[in-house]
């Protein structure tokens, strides 16, 4: 996924929830970042688990989160928006 950002312009993107695994439609969040932090490129913004492993989430360029549309220790589906993030 590429994202061009335009000289002294914001991108404003939401992060929803991938498909954790071939059989795999639901996931628990473990861990997320809370709404003002900053992250860096790469760094990840959610940990998940399924009945079979856990995965860290990360998110493709830098910036800060705006909104939060998820709970620590809820199932979410994949396809569901997770976060928002002003970069």
């Amino acid at each position: 996924m590429g994202f061009d950002r335009p000289e002294g312009r914001c991108l404003h993107d939401t992060l929803k929830m991938l498909k954790v695994g071939d059989a795999v439609d639901e996931s628990v969040v473990i861990d997320a970042l809370a709404r003002g932090e900053w992250i860096a490129l790469g760094q990840s913004l959610l940990l998940v688990k399924t009945d079979k492993a856990k995965s860290e989430i990360p998110f493709p360029f830098a910036g800060k989160v705006t909104e939060i549309f998820i709970s620590v220790s809820k199932e979410m589906a994949t396809g569901t928006q997770t976060l928002a993030i002003e970069a």
